[in-house]
């Protein structure tokens, strides 16, 4: 496995979520602009890794 010292500090936390995490550490916003609309969109999805590898 890589190490990833070099990265951010949220961003380390982020990819080394266990599958013991709670639900509010598996969500990620997105936010999105509407195409014809101009206006944001938000949802939420949940990620999770299995056998290192991420799954939205």
């Amino acid at each position: 496995m890589t190490s990833l010292a070099h990265l951010p500090p949220e961003i380390r936390r982020a990819i080394e979520i266990t599958p013991a995490a709670g639900t509010r550490e598996r969500i990620v916003d997105i936010t999105t602009t509407g195409r014809r609309t101009g206006r944001p969109r938000r949802i939420e999805i949940f990620f999770y890794r299995a056998h290192g590898a991420t799954y939205l």
